[in-house]
């Protein structure tokens, strides 16, 4: 096999292994890349992108890298881009993530699948840099048909979960936590799990929050992708303060019925009528949410409710 068809190969292979999150696997591959460079496909935005998600993720800074890192700071490649947005989400650096991952959506080069999973990273870096309304916009924006690998389900379900209104929040997650198992790699399920933790901290739920943390990055660890698994304490740039947020906690079933009925616009009488109860129930009902939310009034609840969106 000549010189050129074999760096080809390898080349395939490490992109394989990294989607798979083989780590020791896409070192060794990586490591074989350095070993057989032919200068002119080494520096192919493909390959240096994939050099660089492992170098991101891993920490790997093996020769191949190291011959590709003064152009990779150089490229505009949507590729790379993609992998410098991952960056910034891992690294807290919010704003620069959004301004790469938004350039390589707009590429529009990757496959259907992966064009998921940058839209996944897109909305967590909006959210996490606290512009909610950019967030929706995008994925309202983008017209992806219905996803049919399990890394696109996964990632689409991701998106649904961040975007969930707070009430809905944790059933959402916890769909997204499944669809992320089993058998995609670990690495699936923590990023969910991570995305998880940053809502529960901006609706101020710290303690949850924590812990989520710690389940992602022992399933890091496990993948060992030690750039996720060493940055995974980064805090999201504003959320609401514990006081306002864990009221929604302490609301019954039908407390949290009526609200997310509410929410929707609906009036006293038709809750009622969609939950088979009577007025006088619902009534009651909204001057127990009211006192929990330490609130005087349904303007006041909805208000509240929406801030901690923002």
């Amino acid at each position: 096999m000549s010189g050129l068809a074999q760096l080809c190969l390898l080349a395939a292979r490490l992109h394989v292994d990294l989607a798979q999150c083989e780590v020791a696997a896409a070192r060794a591959t990586a490591e074989q890349v350095g070993l057989n460079a032919i200068s002119p496909l080494l520096h192919a935005p493909a390959l240096r992108a994939d050099l660089l998600r492992l170098h991101v993720l891993t920490g790997w800074t093996g020769p191949a890298y190291e011959m590709v890192a003064e152009r990779l700071a150089q490229s505009s490649d949507s590729a790379v881009s993609a992998v410098r947005g991952l960056q910034g989400l891992i690294d807290g650096h919010y704003s620069r993530a959004v301004a790469h991952l938004r350039s390589a959506v707009v590429a529009q080069r990757a496959s259907p699948a992966e064009r998921w999973e940058l839209l996944a990273d897109l909305v967590e870096a909006y959210l996490a840099s606290g512009d909610r309304s950019a967030a929706a916009a995008v994925v309202a924006a983008e017209k992806l048909g219905d996803p049919r690998s399990l890394a696109a389900i996964a990632a689409r379900d991701r998106v649904r979960a961040l975007l969930a209104p707070p009430l809905e929040a944790r059933d959402a997650f916890a769909k997204a936590l499944d669809v992320a198992g089993p058998p995609l790699p670990l690495a699936y399920r923590a990023r969910a799990g991570l995305a998880y933790a940053r809502r529960l901290e901006q609706l101020g739920f710290g303690a949850d929050a924590d812990a989520q943390r710690g389940e992602a990055a022992d399933l890091f660890g496990q993948q060992g992708l030690v750039g996720w698994q060493t940055r995974r304490s980064a805090r999201p740039s504003r959320g609401s303060s514990p006081a306002t947020s864990h009221f929604l906690d302490e609301l019954s079933d039908a407390e949290q019925r009526v609200v997310r009925l509410l929410v929707q616009g609906r009036q006293n009488r038709r809750i009622a009528e969609e939950l088979f109860v009577s007025l006088r129930t619902v009534e009651k009902l909204l001057t127990s949410i009211y006192r929990k939310a330490g609130v005087a009034s349904k303007s006041a609840l909805l208000a509240k409710l929406e801030s901690l969106d923002e």
